[in-house]
Protein backbone atom coordinates (compact mmCIF):
# COMPACT_ATOMS: atom_id res chain seq x y z
CA UNK A 1 0.00 0.00 0.00
CA UNK A 2 1.36 3.14 -0.90
CA UNK A 3 1.41 6.29 1.05
CA UNK A 4 0.19 4.22 4.14
CA UNK A 5 1.66 5.89 7.66
CA UNK A 6 2.38 3.85 10.39
CA UNK A 7 -0.13 4.79 13.06
CA UNK A 8 2.78 5.26 15.51
CA UNK A 9 4.45 7.84 12.86
CA UNK A 10 3.15 11.67 12.84
CA UNK A 11 2.40 13.14 9.28
CA UNK A 12 5.65 13.09 7.24
CA UNK A 13 6.31 14.28 3.95
CA UNK A 14 5.71 13.23 0.55
CA UNK A 15 6.63 14.96 -2.35
CA UNK A 16 4.46 18.41 -2.29
CA UNK A 17 1.96 16.73 0.10
CA UNK A 18 2.35 15.33 3.55
CA UNK A 19 0.42 12.80 4.80
CA UNK A 20 -1.25 11.83 8.22
CA UNK A 21 -3.32 8.71 9.33
CA UNK A 22 -6.29 9.38 11.51
CA UNK A 23 -7.46 6.11 12.66
CA UNK A 24 -8.05 4.24 9.27
CA UNK A 25 -8.15 6.74 7.19
CA UNK A 26 -5.47 8.05 5.37
CA UNK A 27 -5.33 12.13 4.56
CA UNK A 28 -3.32 13.99 2.06
CA UNK A 29 -3.05 17.37 2.44
CA UNK A 30 -1.16 20.13 0.07
CA UNK A 31 2.24 21.55 1.56
CA UNK A 32 0.27 24.89 1.81
CA UNK A 33 -2.26 23.36 4.24
CA UNK A 34 0.52 22.55 6.23
CA UNK A 35 2.26 26.02 5.87
CA UNK A 36 -1.51 27.60 7.10
CA UNK A 37 -1.81 25.42 9.99
CA UNK A 38 1.75 26.74 11.03
CA UNK A 39 1.16 30.53 10.33
CA UNK A 40 -2.42 29.71 12.22
CA UNK A 41 -0.48 28.37 15.25
CA UNK A 42 2.28 31.28 15.05
CA UNK A 43 -0.82 33.76 15.06
CA UNK A 44 -2.45 32.07 18.01
CA UNK A 45 0.85 32.04 19.66
CA UNK A 46 0.63 36.09 19.12
CA UNK A 47 -2.46 36.12 20.49
CA UNK A 48 -1.80 34.51 23.57
CA UNK A 49 0.92 36.30 24.35
CA UNK A 50 -1.13 39.83 23.64
CA UNK A 51 -3.59 38.01 26.14
CA UNK A 52 -0.91 37.44 29.01
CA UNK A 53 0.51 41.40 28.26
CA UNK A 54 -3.07 43.03 28.51
CA UNK A 55 -4.23 40.84 31.74
CA UNK A 56 -0.82 42.06 32.89
CA UNK A 57 -1.75 45.27 32.52
CA UNK A 58 -5.35 45.03 33.80
CA UNK A 59 -4.15 43.36 37.19
CA UNK A 60 -1.29 46.14 37.50
CA UNK A 61 -4.17 48.73 37.40
CA UNK A 62 -6.41 46.65 39.98
CA UNK A 63 -3.78 46.89 42.09
CA UNK A 64 -3.42 51.10 41.62
CA UNK A 65 -7.25 51.45 42.62
CA UNK A 66 -6.89 48.99 45.20
CA UNK A 67 -4.45 51.04 46.77
CA UNK A 68 -6.42 54.52 45.79
CA UNK A 69 -9.37 52.40 47.34
CA UNK A 70 -8.00 52.33 50.17
CA UNK A 71 -6.82 55.44 51.17
CA UNK A 72 -10.18 56.61 50.35
CA UNK A 73 -11.92 54.14 53.40
CA UNK A 74 -9.56 55.67 55.73
CA UNK A 75 -7.25 53.20 55.92
CA UNK A 76 -4.41 55.68 54.97
CA UNK A 77 -6.12 58.99 55.85
CA UNK A 78 -7.57 60.70 58.42
CA UNK A 79 -11.56 60.97 57.76
CA UNK A 80 -12.22 62.24 61.37
CA UNK A 81 -10.72 63.66 64.67
CA UNK A 82 -10.35 61.81 67.67
CA UNK A 83 -11.99 63.55 70.44
CA UNK A 84 -10.30 64.67 73.33
CA UNK A 85 -6.59 65.41 73.81
CA UNK A 86 -3.76 63.07 74.16
CA UNK A 87 -1.27 63.34 76.96
CA UNK A 88 1.88 64.60 75.50
CA UNK A 89 4.22 62.32 76.98
CA UNK A 90 2.90 59.30 74.93
CA UNK A 91 3.41 60.84 71.39
CA UNK A 92 6.34 59.91 69.43
CA UNK A 93 6.08 62.04 66.71
CA UNK A 94 3.49 63.23 63.82
CA UNK A 95 2.90 63.78 60.41
CA UNK A 96 0.68 66.89 58.20
CA UNK A 97 -2.40 65.60 56.53
CA UNK A 98 -3.55 68.04 53.85
CA UNK A 99 -7.02 67.85 52.16
CA UNK A 100 -7.02 66.08 48.72
CA UNK A 101 -9.28 63.90 46.50
CA UNK A 102 -9.18 61.01 48.68
CA UNK A 103 -8.40 62.63 51.88
CA UNK A 104 -11.30 64.95 53.20
CA UNK A 105 -9.95 66.82 56.26
CA UNK A 106 -6.73 68.53 57.23
CA UNK A 107 -5.14 66.76 60.19
CA UNK A 108 -2.45 66.23 62.21
CA UNK A 109 -1.67 62.67 62.72
CA UNK A 110 0.19 62.14 65.99
CA UNK A 111 1.96 58.66 66.25
CA UNK A 112 2.28 56.69 69.38
CA UNK A 113 3.74 53.21 70.45
CA UNK A 114 -0.13 52.27 69.96
CA UNK A 115 -0.96 53.31 66.14
CA UNK A 116 -1.63 57.10 65.22
CA UNK A 117 -4.32 59.35 66.06
CA UNK A 118 -5.90 62.16 63.86
CA UNK A 119 -5.95 65.77 65.91
CA UNK A 120 -8.02 69.07 64.28
CA UNK A 121 -4.71 71.42 63.83
CA UNK A 122 -7.88 74.55 64.37
CA UNK A 123 -7.23 73.13 68.06
CA UNK A 124 -4.90 75.19 70.17
CA UNK A 125 -3.64 71.96 72.12
CA UNK A 126 -3.20 70.35 68.81
CA UNK A 127 -0.83 73.11 67.68
CA UNK A 128 1.17 73.53 70.55
CA UNK A 129 2.14 69.67 70.54
CA UNK A 130 3.63 70.20 67.21
CA UNK A 131 5.30 73.37 68.64
CA UNK A 132 7.10 71.24 71.03
CA UNK A 133 7.78 68.56 68.87
CA UNK A 134 9.59 70.81 66.27
CA UNK A 135 11.74 72.62 69.42
CA UNK A 136 12.65 69.06 69.86
CA UNK A 137 13.80 68.04 67.13
CA UNK A 138 15.52 71.00 66.52
CA UNK A 139 17.66 70.43 69.59
CA UNK A 140 18.29 67.03 68.41
CA UNK A 141 19.63 68.03 65.70
CA UNK A 142 21.80 70.66 66.84
CA UNK A 143 23.21 68.62 69.44
CA UNK A 144 24.23 65.97 66.58
CA UNK A 145 25.88 68.73 64.53
CA UNK A 146 28.55 69.05 67.81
Amino acid sequence: MRGWVNSKMGPFLCGPFYISRVGSVVHHHSLTDFTRGKKRKELLTKEIMVSVKVAFIVIAFLAVCIEQTDAAMGFRCCRTYMKGRLPFAIIKGYSVQTITELCPINAIIFHTRKGKTCANPALNWVMEYVERLRKLAQKVHNESRK
